[in-house]
């Protein structure tokens, strides 16, 4: 395991003018623009082709752009709500619908981006004050029935799927109270780490039974 960048690939730069995620929506709205007018494919060949990208890098990167044009969708919709403004009106403002604005609204939604984002500032700050962080050779020798109860998400199309059950043999076999879930299937797949993803309805049901599971293990006795 190591704590590596947050969700970027080093390629392109965190905002190159007055706006300081102007990168974001350059890199989501390119996407679009190539899905329109050349029929893009999200495959490594394709990736590599117009983005110069890993798969893996460019998976991150666009979770990252969704996450951050959500973060400033989410601060304007508040915005205007403080002026007076209703849902639809918000909605009529913006360009959606106003479910879409109830969304943003939410104050559940709100917590899971703000949850998401306080986890990356952690891993900014560990790699600033520490640089890379790996935990090594002979690790395994210290899990035993006293490790922490763990969660394991995974999906259909991630490229971890095989090692993230790997793994969870081995908690089981070490005593350790593990579960490991994988989402998605052959007619809606999902990748790796589509659970940062907050517009994805499985990643709600990820991330809520998640939550559900260390719910359990906190209640007191």
């Amino acid at each position: 395991f190591h704590y590596g960048t947050k969700f970027h690939s080093g390629r392109y730069p965190y905002g190159s003018g007055e706006d300081p995620y102007q990168h974001y929506g350059d890199f989501l709205t390119r996407i679009e623009r190539l899905k329109k007018e050349k029929g893009f494919k999200e495959t490594a060949e394709e990736v590599q082709k117009y983005f110069g990208m890993k798969l893996e890098d460019y998976r991150n990167e666009k979770y990252w752009s969704e996450y951050t044009r959500r973060e400033q969708n989410v601060s304007k919709a508040k915005s205007l709500r403080e002026k007076g403004l209703g849902n639809s009106a918000i909605g009529r403002e913006m360009g959606v619908s106003e479910s879409t604005v109830r969304s943003w609204l939410d104050p559940k939604s709100e917590a899971k981006m703000n949850a998401a984002k306080q986890t990356a500032d952690f891993l900014k700050q560990q790699i600033a004050d520490k640089g890379l962080i790996d935990v090594g050779k002979d690790v395994e020798k210290y899990i035993n029935s006293n490790f922490l109860p763990t969660f394991l998400i995974t999906s259909n199309n991630d490229f971890l799927h095989d090692m993230q059950f790997t793994l969870f043999g081995f908690l089981l076999g070490r005593g350790v109270h593990a579960i490991c879930k994988s989402y998605g299937d052959k007619d809606h797949p999902r990748g790796h780490v589509f659970f940062v993803n907050q517009k994805d309805e499985l990643a709600d049901i990820a991330n809520d039974e998640e939550l559900e599971f260390f719910r359990e293990h906190m209640k007191k006795d």
